[in-house]
């Protein structure tokens, strides 16, 4: 069976470039029956007659190794089908052949590439197996720490990534022998990594925020407005959005779900009601929602229904989003929301004009916990780590045990065999 293998270094979906790397004694005599070198204009009279009668030979020519980290740009023809324009690099000092493949980032454009290259004996490798191969990694630290770097969604868990890798296995070393010497400092650093293992989850895998509230309080509008585009459709009727809405966006670096849910009102019929029960099944799973509410309206039956269900809620934003406009007058003795009981909102903003807005991201960011503390400090981030230092700080061995377990299991050394229990958090 052949170890050549491919694996895809860039994430999964949509992208404006796509990388593949071929690794493996067969991996440059694969991509050789697959790329097709492009001619410069003053070579291609001469060289043409000699393309087609020798192609084996010409396109090997564009890849092996006279100048290895040259990039060659062509095409990647497979049976006379041309699927996209690359540029092909093979790598130098690498243990063995390697080739990367630096192809345009359509979902479909890359699918048709990885097949192509199965089909002649590279197929697609399970990337966490081979990141420590690929980037070689010295010890277990850092081969997490870019097998995450793979799936990171933003800028800021990047560079999260990118510090830990650097800095928390030499961080974990000074923490051992700490705890070599019996210095309850060590044991106290170990616990501060895993207490910022949490935030690490929320940063590296991200948050869902769902926005809940009465009709027309400005649920749609603010989820737009955070969004920043129109995502959701709004208009003064009750009752306009009947079934959830999500969007992902960037809140300062932490990737966040944002939900748009069905307002509560009495007048709702069956499939309102249905669309109403789904979105208040959606906000008791999400991490964080914001409750929105337009302060001078009357406070309904069902309105007081939502309120109680609010208050029993924790991780609760409460927001009034119509700040823009002027406080109506209320009769006899009608009840706002905001009058109905302890229920005072936090912020004010205009969801229309986008007044209090970035103090509303502000105030999403401190609730999900995930402060610029964290981005520079050492910390855990996949669950097999948190596991070991949860084990290691719940057994009864001496610190000369402990500070061995650090070394030789939790920093360890870099292997192509560990199993994805080392996925981040």
């Amino acid at each position: 069976m052949s170890t050549t293998r491919t694996v895809l270094l860039t994430p999964s979906g949509a992208g404006a470039v796509g990388v593949i790397r071929v690794c493996g004694p067969d991996a440059i005599g694969i991509v050789e029956q697959l790329f097709h070198p492009a001619l410069s204009k003053n070579r291609c009279a001469d060289t043409h007659k000699k393309v087609l009668d020798e192609p084996s030979r010409a396109r090997g020519e564009a890849i092996v190794a006279r100048e290895p980290g040259r990039l060659r740009y062509g095409t990647l023809v497979d049976n006379d089908e041309t699927i996209d324009d690359v540029l092909i690099t093979p790598l130098a000092d690498a243990p063995s052949p390697e080739v990367e493949i630096c192809a345009h980032g359509g979902v479909r454009v890359l699918e048709r590439i990885l097949q192509s290259l199965a089909d002649r004996g590279a197929p697609l490798a399970d990337s966490w197996a081979q990141t420590g191969h690929i980037w070689r990694a010295s010890n277990l630290i850092e081969e997490e720490a870019l097998t995450a770097l793979v799936q990171a969604s933003t800028a800021r868990a990047v560079r999260f990534l990118s510090w830990q890798r650097m800095h928390l296995a030499n961080a974990l070393m000074s923490t051992a022998g700490e705890i070599e010497t019996g210095s309850k400092s060590g044991i106290d650093a170990l616990h501060a990594m895993m207490d910022r293992a949490a935030r690490a989850t929320v940063l590296l895998k991200g948050a869902r925020v769902a926005i809940v509230g009465l009709p027309n309080s400005g649920k749609s509008t603010l989820f737009n407005r955070l969004v920043g585009r129109t995502a959701a459709v709004v208009t003064d009727r009750a009752g306009t959005t009947r079934d959830w809405v999500d969007q992902s966006i960037d809140l300062s670096g932490i990737p966040v779900t944002l939900v748009d849910t069905a307002g509560h009102h009495e007048q709702a019929g069956d499939l309102e009601r249905r669309a109403i029960h789904s979105g208040w099944t959606t906000v008791q799973a999400a991490d964080l929602f914001l409750f929105a509410i337009d302060s001078s309206c009357i406070l309904t039956n069902e309105g007081r229904r939502l309120v109680d269900e609010v208050e029993r809620l924790r991780r609760c934003i409460i927001v009034s989003t119509k700040a823009d406009l002027p406080r109506r007058s209320r009769r006899g003795h009608d009840v706002s929301v905001e009058d109905s009981c302890e229920l005072r909102p936090e912020l004010r903003v205009s969801a229309m004009t986008g007044d209090g807005i970035e103090g509303l991201r502000g105030a999403l960011t401190r609730s999900l916990g995930v402060g610029g503390d964290i981005d520079e400090a050492p910390s855990l981030f996949t669950e097999r780590q948190v596991c070991l230092v949860r084990s290691i700080l719940d057994s009864s061995v001496a610190h000369d045990g402990v500070a061995s377990a650090i070394r030789s299991k939790l920093i360890g050394t870099a292997t192509t065999a560990t199993t994805n229990e080392g996925t981040a958090l």
